[in-house]
């Protein structure tokens, strides 16, 4: 075997796919395919007998879960690198693969040429992910550093945490009556703590108020 063939493991529990993705790799001069597994088990095995450069692992597969198998591949066989090739686009998924020790994902329904270009890539030992999955990590992204602006825009604010209840109460379109019963106290309470919020935050009217709430981030909307 020439020394500058990219080995490969392709581990799927269907038959079908597994020579599905092997053909198309055969089909690339620098790749060859040394092993296939049906199962966790077979993966690892697979990994310790032929020592590929490349791992492409399925999440869901019998007897070891895809990412229990890239954690042993990642503590014990570091000169293989896991490309997770999955239908799933969830962000749990793909987080806890990357916890793992993946350094690639890509969905089962990508086109063949970032297929090719990902295990390239991570044959390299440098990550890839395809735009799906960049799209769901910078969502994500977003969406922490959100909360965290939300926390420290809070944390500067005059107001207390029973009154961020009121503006969250205020922005869904409550009535006093109906704060009342949502955060059990009266309706003159939930009067006297709006009063308290404009005056704190310096707002003339509820609308006033909603607009800040929605610009600032205090609410989810």
């Amino acid at each position: 075997m020439p020394a500058n063939k990219i080995k490969i493991l392709i581990a799927d529990d269907h038959t079908l796919f597994r020579e599905g993705i092997k053909q198309i790799l055969n089909d690339v001069k620098e790749f060859v395919v040394v092993a296939e597994a049906a199962d966790g088990d077979e993966a690892i095995e697979m990994v310790k007998t032929h020592s590929p450069d490349v791992a492409i692992i399925d999440i869901n597969m019998p007897k070891k879960e895809g990412m229990e198998v890239t954690q042993i591949i990642n503590d014990q066989y570091p000169g293989t690198k896991v490309l997770i090739l999955s239908m799933h686009e969830e962000e749990d998924y793909i987080f806890n693969c990357l916890k793992h020790g993946a350094i690639g994902y890509i969905l089962k329904d990508a086109i063949q040429e970032e297929f090719i270009l990902a295990i390239r890539t991570v044959a390299k030992g440098m990550k890839y992910f395809d735009k799906k999955v960049i799209d769901v990590m910078t969502k994500n992204y977003v969406n922490k550093a959100k909360r965290k602006d939300k926390k420290q825009i809070i944390k500067d604010l005059p107001i207390t945490d029973r009154e961020l209840d009121i503006i969250c109460c205020v922005v869904k379109g409550l009535t006093n009556v109906q704060i009342g019963e949502e955060l059990f106290i009266s309706p003159r309470t939930v009067e006297t703590h709006r009063n308290n919020i404009l005056q704190k935050l310096k707002l003339n009217s509820q609308a006033q108020l909603i607009i800040y709430a929605i610009k600032n981030n205090l609410v989810e909307i």
